[in-house]
């Protein structure tokens, strides 16, 4: 908006997530579709230099990934595994110079990824994005 330097970011991504339990005995990766729903607020410093926080919503839905424990390997989604939807929140702040950005920001799911009733698993991640606008 011309007036007011608020606008809506949305857009469709891959994002990978990993992690290990037990000093490594069990090894999980999951990739995700991922729809972030954010509002963004620029605020200009300079002519060339902008500060933007943004905050939103993020939904994922699983397509790969593997449980590896030992020399055993399961998929991470489908039968005995985790639910393939997510959705959480997105927070974040954004600095652009020009036309390049450097974004830092932390995703914390809501739901329970587990099947099993005294185990609860949410994705929570910090991220670090480069990007360049044509």
């Amino acid at each position: 908006m011309h007036t007011l330097p608020l606008y809506f970011e949305t857009g469709l991504g891959i994002a990978g997530y990993g992690t290990s339990v037990s000093d490594g005995a069990v090894k999980l990766n999951a990739y995700y579709f991922e729809a972030p729903a954010l509002v963004n607020w620029r605020f200009g410093l300079t002519e060339d230099v902008s500060l933007i926080p943004y905050l939103g919503l993020s939904m994922r839905v699983g397509f790969a990934g593997k449980v590896k424990s030992g020399s055993a390997k399961a998929d991470t989604f489908g039968d005995g595994g985790f639910d393939r939807f997510d959705m959480g929140v997105r927070a974040g702040i954004g600095v652009e110079y020009r036309r390049y950005s450097f974004r830092f920001g932390y995703d914390a799911g809501f739901l329970n990824l587990s099947d099993v009733s005294d185990v609860t698993v949410r994705n929570k991640t910090f991220q670090l994005q480069l990007g360049y606008r044509f």
